[in-house]
């Protein structure tokens, strides 16, 4: 698939994915100079849109798929190293605790467009009232 389709398949802009893939982030294969992806390279561009939600940084997101890669390739023979194990615990880890802290002050916004929400109501109840 040619740049321009996969960006309205994506959502992304051609310009993101160009710069995706100078960063070697999302890697098309390249034919005279010009990019094709594939249905694995639509795939990861999919996984990028949801990492972004997360706030995952490029650079996170660059190597959580080179671990995933790295752990793919142990499961097969049997041989992962504990530093690559590591690493990919730590940083999602690192990723979890920053979705609970989001979470938790979501909530707390809530909270208060409630109780604004309430407010606006009741005010807009007494004016009608008034005019009645």
């Amino acid at each position: 698939m040619r740049i321009g389709k996969f960006a309205q398949a994506t959502g992304l802009s051609i310009n993101t994915l160009r710069y995706y893939d100078k960063f070697g982030l999302l890697t098309p294969e390249k034919n005279n100079q010009r990019r094709s992806y594939s249905k694995t390279d639509l795939k990861r561009a999919r996984e990028i849109i949801k990492l972004k939600t997360m706030n995952f940084s490029l650079s996170e997101m660059k190597r959580l798929f080179v671990l995933d890669q790295e752990m793919e390739k142990g499961l097969k023979t049997g041989i992962i190293s504990n530093e690559v194990a590591q690493e990919g615990l730590d940083l999602l880890e690192l990723k979890y605790q920053e979705i609970i802290r989001r979470e938790l002050q979501l909530k707390e916004i809530k909270k208060q467009l409630q109780h604004l929400i309430g407010k606006m109501k009741g005010f807009i109840q007494k004016r009608v009232s008034a005019h009645e």
